[in-house]
C-alpha cells in the first residue's frame, strides 16, 4: 500500500470518529436537558409540598422559610450546575461543527489540523473540570438569568406568602 492510501484510511477513520463524537454529544446534551427539567420539576413539586405543609400547620415561622429558601437554592445550584456542563459541551459541538463545514478534503494540512483536534475530557480534564466548569456557571448566573428565573420566583412567592400569613 501506497503512503498516499495509507493516509486517506487514516483521515476517513478520524473523520468517522469526528462525526460520532458529534453525535455522542448531541445525545448528552438531550440528556441534560431531561435531567434539567426533571430538576425543575422536583423543586416545583416540593415547593408545593412544603407551601402546603405550612397552610395547614397554620403557621410559618422564619425557620421554615429558611429551609424552603435553602432547598430552592440547592435545586437551582443543581440546575445551574447542569446547565455549566451543557455549556462546555455546546462550545465543544461549535468547534466540531466549524470544523467539519470548514473542511477542504483537498487540503492536508486543514486535514491534519481537523484530526488534532482533542475531546474536552481527553485535553486538560483537570482544568475544564474546575477552572472552566466555574467560569461557565458564573457566566451563566451574570448573563443569563432567566436559567434560573424560576428559582427566584419561587423564593419571592414564598416571601410573599411568609409576609401575608
Amino acid at each position: 500500500m501506497d503512503e498516499a492510501n495509507i493516509f486517506n484510511k487514516n483521515v476517513s477513520y478520524k473523520l468517522d470518529l469526528i462525526k460520532r463524537e458529534y453525535e455522542e454529544i448531541q445525545r448528552i446534551i438531550g440528556r441534560i436537558d431531561n435531567l434539567r427539567f426533571l430538576v425543575m420539576g422536583w423543586c416545583i413539586t416540593v415547593w408545593a409540598g412544603l407551601i402546603a405543609l405550612v397552610f395547614t400547620r397554620k403557621s410559618f415561622d422564619a425557620r421554615f422559610l429558611a429551609i424552603i429558601i435553602g432547598i430552592v437554592s440547592l435545586f437551582a445550584f443543581i440546575d445551574i450546575g447542569y446547565k455549566g456542563f451543557q455549556e462546555q459541551y455546546r462550545k465543544r459541538i461549535g468547534l466540531l461543527e466549524d470544523v467539519l463545514n470548514g473542511v477542504d478534503f483537498s487540503n492536508v494540512e486543514i486535514l491534519q489540523a481537523l484530526l488534532e483536534v482533542k475531546s474536552p475530557a481527553i485535553n486538560d480534564a483537570l482544568y475544564n473540570l474546575t477552572f472552566k466548569f466555574i467560569k461557565s456557571i458564573l457566566s451563566i448566573i451574570v448573563y443569563r438569568p432567566f436559567a434560573y428565573m424560576l428559582y427566584i420566583g419561587l423564593i419571592i412567592l414564598s416571601i410573599i406568602i411568609y409576609r401575608s400569613i
